[in-house]
């Protein structure tokens, strides 16, 4: 037999209830070699955990190499990419939170004592995460009428299990590097559904197309375009399996005119149709 009082009088560590509010929830697992390029989050805290396998994350050009029990927490304008594991793929839990505020913390929506990122073991918590990932995923499925704000709920016991787990004292390097490719990669993240060339991103950094071009891909492994791209598809995937909006929706939503274009470009980056893709997604789901 087990009975607890609670203590009524212990302070919130939100400030005025002001909780996390869930933005996205992702889990990503049996997908060798896996990739996410790089992307930023203009006013959120990303809070990975591993369930199992290991990925390795490039975080601000800073390489972690991540294993089952850890969680990963990256606040808002950090960029970072994820690449699977191809002989461990990774079962990786992603929970995208926003519009907090933790007492006596000067900004919005940041977890961490300083604004960057932090590595940590799960502990004796790991059960709780995995259990809140997995029951807002559940939550998101069933699409009750009160399911957003149990997901909410859920989201904000999660950042405050998390920010527990965190140490008073960070000691981790804060990376501060920051370039005009980390500008246009900002930039693309914004405008990525508008027609993105060289010549526009030359005039609004004024700097040649072809230095933007080489310096962005030095940086990032890819060039301006295909990463407009790639976020395109990325929203893509995202709207095939999460909602039931027609192709025609979705193309445009991520600045597709034209159907076909979009079905094209689809096929080429994942071999896949789209909705044959919402199809596979539909059926694991079951």
């Amino acid at each position: 037999m087990f009975s607890h009082n609670f203590d009524k009088s212990v302070e919130d560590i939100f400030e005025d209830k002001r909780y996390p509010e869930i933005a996205r929830l992702c889990h990503n697992h049996d997908n060798p070699g896996w990739t996410y390029n790089y992307h930023i989050h203009k006013d959120a805290t990303e809070i990975v955990y591993i369930a199992d396998g290991k990925a390795e994350y490039t975080i601000d050009m800073a390489k972690h190499v991540l294993k089952k029990g850890q969680i990963l927490v990256i606040e808002k304008g950090i960029v970072h990419s994820i690449t699977s594991d191809k002989d461990e793929p990774v079962d990786a839990w992603t929970c995208v939170i926003n519009n907090y505020k933790l007492k006596d913390f000067e900004d919005d929506t940041q977890l961490l004592f300083s604004n960057n990122y932090q590595i940590i073991s799960a502990g004796a918590s790991e059960n709780f995460i995995k259990y809140a990932m997995k029951e807002i995923y559940f939550l998101c499925l069933q699409k009750t009428p009160h399911s957003n704000s149990i997901c909410n709920l859920m989201a904000a016991a999660l950042g405050a299990v998390v920010f527990e787990l965190l140490p008073r004292k960070e000691e981790f390097e804060k990376h501060t590097k920051s370039s005009f490719a980390r500008d246009i990669l900002i930039y693309i993240g914004e405008h990525y559904r508008e027609a993105i060339t060289l010549k526009q991103l030359s005039e609004v950094f004024h700097i040649s197309p072809g230095h933007i071009s080489h310096t962005f891909a030095k940086e990032y492994g890819v060039s301006p375009i295909n990463y407009a791209i790639d976020l395109k598809m990325c929203e893509a995937k995202w709207l095939l399996i999460n909602t039931e909006q027609p192709l025609a929706f979705i193309s445009q939503k991520v600045g597709y005119d034209n159907p076909t274009h979009f079905t094209n470009m689809f096929v080429k980056r994942l071999n896949c149709l789209p909705l044959a893709y919402r199809k596979l997604f539909a059926q694991e789901s079951k």
